[in-house]
Formats: structure tokens, sequence, C-alpha cells
């Protein structure tokens, strides 16, 4: 973590995620064990995972090595991506939510607008039903459903229409 600190010009970063499960659950937690270790150094102010799923969250709850509980886990996560078109292993389901939200576990979902996916919220005719009965644009739809399950979102935009939409007028 050093590394990537001097990287990046700071002597400390405010949240450093284990991006990806390494190839083994205990690759994995050896990693994580190296993360608390950086956390204790003040290298970073909290320490967080990316597309882990419930299974792998509670093996990490299980070794005794694991003395910090993730501060967060980012998954790919949207309306119409998420639980059936997601493998469990990546934490793109309602169960990984649910875990994350009952263990003090930040659950965010990284392109809540399903960019990454190939998709768009944009385009699903049901979202776009929504917003229209509401007076709202599809993607507001798509982070007011977020909310009200205690998600934050993470995104970024490429097409300079969704950059004007109002939901993204704070930008």
């Amino acid at each position: 973590m050093k590394e990537n600190n001097k990287l990046l010009g700071l002597a400390t970063t405010d949240l450093t995620l284990l991006h990806h499960p390494c190839d083994t659950q205990a690759h994995t937690i050896d990693r994580w064990v190296e993360m608390q270790a950086a956390l204790a150094a003040g290298l970073t102010k909290a320490i967080g995972v990316s597309n882990f799923g419930v299974e792998l969250l509670e093996a990490m709850a299980e070794d005794k090595r694991v003395t910090v509980v993730p501060a967060a886990n980012q998954c790919n996560h949207a309306i119409a991506n998420h639980n059936e078109s997601h493998s469990k292993k990546n934490g793109g389901d309602d169960a990984t939510v649910k875990y994350c939200l009952s263990h003090g576990i930040s659950y965010s979902a990284f392109s809540p607008l399903e960019g990454l996916s190939g998709g768009s919220v944009m385009q699903i005719p049901a979202v776009i039903k929504i917003g229209k009965a509401h007076g709202v644009s599809a993607a507001q739809v798509a982070f007011r459903w977020m909310i009200q399950q205690n998600i934050t979102s993470v995104t970024a935009a490429h097409n300079p229409a969704y950059v004007k939409d109002p939901c993204c007028e704070f930008l």
C-alpha cells in the first residue's frame, strides 16, 4: 500500500479496497490481513472490499486473523442487473446486500445506471414509465431505488446528456 500511496502522492488514503477476490479464499484472506496491517500503520483510514459475495465475507468473519470488518463492499448492482444476472460469488445480489447491511458493512453499487453491463436504465421501459409517472428521469428512479435499500452508489458518466440530467446537477 505504501507504493500505491506514493503513486497517488498521498501519505494516506481515505478508503482502500481489495478490488476483487484472489484465486482462493485463503489467498484473499491473506491479502486482507495485509490490508489490516496497512490500516494499523496509518496508510489508509479505512479498508474495504469489492465484488465479495456472502460466502467469502462469512469465511473472512470466521478467520481468527481477521480483526477488522470491511468498511465497504463495492459491487456491480443495478435495477435490472442483480440477483439472477450475477454470480453470487461477485456480490451483486440481494443476499449480499442484506449480509453487508446486517454486519455493519456499507454496500456500495458501482455502475448503478448499468453502463458496465452494456445496458442502461435509461432504456428500461418500466423504469422510464415510473420516472414519467413521478416527473423524474430514469436515472433519478435508479438512484432512488438504491437509496431506498440503503445502498450507496459510485458512478461515472461518459455521455454528456447523462451529466446534464437533473439528478447529476451536484457535479
